[in-house]
């Protein structure tokens, strides 16, 4: 009987930390899924902040191209003319996207706008063209 008692004393002994080495262990692999749900949260915010800045030029490339057809058709001469400044109105909305640039390439009857912005934390530079059409009527009356 004391025999018994001390085997099962020795095996005590030998498990003793068992338990606070399974917890670390739980608490690491939890630590892990942490981390997992906080980086998939980081990306979700800057795929929104990107998402949020290609709606924003897509809006600014439709004002620019309405711009051109009703409010100032005299800008449809051929040629390549840069915006980025706030002299005009096709570059106050080029300039309402961080870095924001606008190049309005017209040859003929083909309008090609390229609108390229880059955002403070965005390693490259996004861009949106555009190609249009007018027709001889809308730049005559340029």
């Amino acid at each position: 009987m004391l025999i018994k008692s001390r085997q099962k004393m020795a095996v005590v002994k030998k498990q003793q930390g068992a338990m606070l080495l399974e917890g670390l262990i739980a608490i690491l692999i939890f630590s892990f899924g942490l981390l997992a749900i906080v980086g998939l949260q980081g990306q979700a915010v800057r795929d929104v902040s990107d998402a949020r800045g290609r709606i924003d030029a897509t809006y600014v490339m439709n004002r620019i191209v309405g711009e051109l057809w009703l409010r100032n058709p005299a800008l449809l001469v051929n040629g390549k003319k840069t915006y980025q400044d706030a002299s005009d109105e096709i570059g106050v909305l080029a300039m309402s996207l961080p870095n924001g640039k606008a190049v309005v390439d017209v040859n003929n009857n083909l309008v090609t706008v390229t609108l390229t912005w880059k955002p403070p934390a965005a390693k490259q530079e996004n861009k949106l063209v555009t190609v249009t059409s007018v027709n001889e009527a809308l730049k005559a009356g340029s």
